[in-house]
């Protein structure tokens, strides 16, 4: 919609129009959400019956209005709620960057729902004319039943698709498996369970349809992360920061991802330029002190995650990173605020405790230290790293034992 001609929204929008009133009429199949690519794959012939809908639409409620005002004025009334309401979502005022959804819908269908409620009231004023009017009720109120019953059946098991985002944008993909914003979100519901396999294929998906939004890029780059395809997670990032480069995420990823390829230089060179972007962004500092501490340059590294508690005292890996920095300067004293803050934002840190131990053996508090490193044990038996400076630490000073 973002780059069609006033006419050609136009048209797009009576095809809608036809679309939506066919939804009102027989909700059979809905969606969350409908791309333009998923209403735009039908061929020309389709796509010129629904605009045809759309006119024939409009001169029918143009008629229905007009012959409305001549008598009771409640069609007049359905009309106008409709029309008001369904203006300010067809893209033609305003654009509201959804071409169609299930859910825009629902103030103009308030219009729909009461010139349905008026012709049943119609229908039923018609049942008791005449004078075979008891067979007319019969045949009305089956009618109504059947409305309100088939409605309420569907209303019913559309309401299980809306539990929740997964529940939901499954349901839009089965409808709709071209949309992006379908395919995105499905995406980011297959990834936060753990599947990440299916959130790489949803995600690929609305990268093909919508290739220059940089977020579909950045999440697809961090489900390549999580697999350990750095190499791909790399092409996803550059396309995230070339599409987007006043924003700092892509650039903190892209570091990332070649920190973890052990390219600390190249890492350093991108997150400075987050840094640029967004100098009170505390990922970006995290992220330089790891780079620093690949280097092992560990003051400097100390100094990059001091820099990220101060920008976010909440972050514990920030707090425990400081602390084992501290220790590997040789500060040991310096380390314990750090350790300790760490803990206290989350008491199960088994690194946080084997680094106190680490400390406290620098410092020569034996007891203090052993404890730590049972700490550590407690929380995770098969920490490996807090057993063996136990064990070291028992051999170096049998009396502790």
């Amino acid at each position: 919609m973002l780059f069609r001609s006033a006419g050609q929204r136009i048209l797009t929008a009576l095809g809608i129009l036809a679309r939506y009133l066919v939804l009102l009429i027989f909700p059979a199949k809905l969606s969350s959400d409908y791309s333009y690519a998923q209403l735009s794959f039908q061929p020309p012939a389709i796509q010129a019956l629904w605009i045809c809908g759309g006119v024939i639409s409009i001169l029918a409620g143009i008629t229905l209005a007009v012959f409305s005002l001549k008598k009771n004025r409640y069609y007049f009334l359905a009309v106008c709620i409709f029309v008001i309401n369904f203006a300010g979502i067809s893209n033609t005022i305003f654009l509201i960057n959804i071409s169609m959804a299930e859910r825009v819908i629902y103030m103009a269908s308030w219009g729909f729902c009461l010139a349905l409620a008026f012709l049943l009231d119609s229908a039923l004023r018609w049942a008791h004319t005449g004078k075979r009017h008891s067979s007319r009720r019969v045949f009305v109120w089956l009618l109504i039943l059947f409305i309100l019953g088939g409605y309420s059946i569907r209303d019913w098991i559309r309401n299980r698709d809306w539990r929740d985002n997964f529940t939901l944008f499954k349901a839009a993909y089965a409808v709709c498996p071209m949309s992006s914003r379908v395919n995105y979100n499905l995406g980011l519901e297959y990834y936060n369970r753990g599947q990440t396999d299916q959130a790489i294929f949803h995600y690929q998906k609305a990268t093909r349809t919508i290739p220059w939004n940089n977020l579909y890029h950045l999440n697809l780059g961090e489900a390549y992360v999580r697999i350990g395809n750095l190499d791909l997670a790399i092409q996803e990032f550059s396309k995230a920061v070339h599409l987007a480069p006043d924003q700092v995420s892509g650039f903190i990823n892209l570091g990332s991802a070649w920190l973890a390829k052990g390219y600390a230089d190249k890492a350093i060179l991108y997150l400075r330029i987050a840094r640029e972007i967004d100098p009170n962004d505390w990922r970006v500092y995290f992220d330089l002190g790891d780079a620093f501490m690949v280097r092992g340059d560990y003051s400097r590294a100390a100094r990059e995650y001091g820099r990220a508690v101060q920008l976010d005292p909440d972050q514990w890996r920030a707090w425990n990173k400081l602390g084992a920095m501290n220790i590997n300067c040789g500060d040991p004293q310096a380390a314990l605020p750090a350790l300790r803050k760490t803990i206290s934002l989350f008491p199960d840190c088994k690194a946080a405790y084997n680094n106190l131990g680490l400390a406290y053996a620098r410092l020569g508090e034996k007891d203090k230290a052993i404890k730590a490193f049972r700490k550590a044990l407690t929380i995770d038996p098969g920490f490996d790293r807090a057993r063996n400076n136990l064990e070291r630490f028992l051999r170096v000073n049998p009396d502790n034992s």
